[in-house]
């Protein structure tokens, strides 16, 4: 699409920002993320910034940015500009029709690439989505973690119910008295905690 827009000398951002838009949002479906157009990022004691998109995982954590320059526009001048009024360079792309340049962690990663050569454009889509923060990979381990050990968790809690049911009267009323609370109605009447 990039490549087709280029032949039809069609250079304005608007247009070719939503040939990459689309690119970006496919991309982002295959990991079960959202991308978010015209996205504020607020920030202490100053004026949200607004980026073209960011990239949102199913948790609402920015996984990347993204901002679109247009093809007159000086690339390198306007990175700068925005990176002095304090745009992330945690995982963010700045693209114009025809070039990107990516930040991740902080540092420039490469060069004003050239996307029309598909090659080059995969690379930078690569990088951009296997990117992850370090709080982010911890989140995600813990995550793992926490879904490997629910069934144990759950078989003791289950374990400890039932054991307090046997010997605590007191427990005994206090889970009655919140079951009551919590119990679902059906169309056929109520289900008991002890049915099951």
């Amino acid at each position: 699409m990039l490549g087709q827009y280029g032949q039809l000398h069609i250079d304005h951002e608007g247009a070719v920002s939503s040939a990459f838009q689309d690119l970006l949002s496919s991309c982002a479906r295959k990991f079960h993320w959202t991308l978010v157009p015209q996205f504020s990022i607020e920030r202490k004691g100053a004026a949200p910034i607004r980026v073209d998109a960011a990239i949102l995982d199913t948790f609402s954590l920015t996984r990347g940015l993204w901002e679109a320059k247009d093809s007159h526009d000086d690339l390198e001048k306007e990175i700068k500009a925005k990176l002095a009024v304090g745009y992330p360079k945690q995982n963010i792309i700045f693209q114009a029709p025809e070039r990107a340049v990516l930040y991740q962690n902080g540092l420039r990663k490469g060069l004003n690439e050239d996307i029309t050569d598909a090659k080059n454009l995969v690379e930078l889509l690569k990088e951009f989505f296997e990117y992850r923060l370090p709080h982010h990979e911890e989140w995600e381990q813990a995550v793992k973690e926490f879904r490997e050990r629910l069934p144990e968790i759950a078989q003791a809690v289950q374990k400890l119910i039932e054991q307090e049911r046997r010997t605590n009267p007191k427990f005994v009323q206090s889970f009655e008295a919140f079951y009551a609370v919590c119990r679902p109605k059906s169309l056929f009447g109520e289900i008991g905690w002890r049915d099951g």
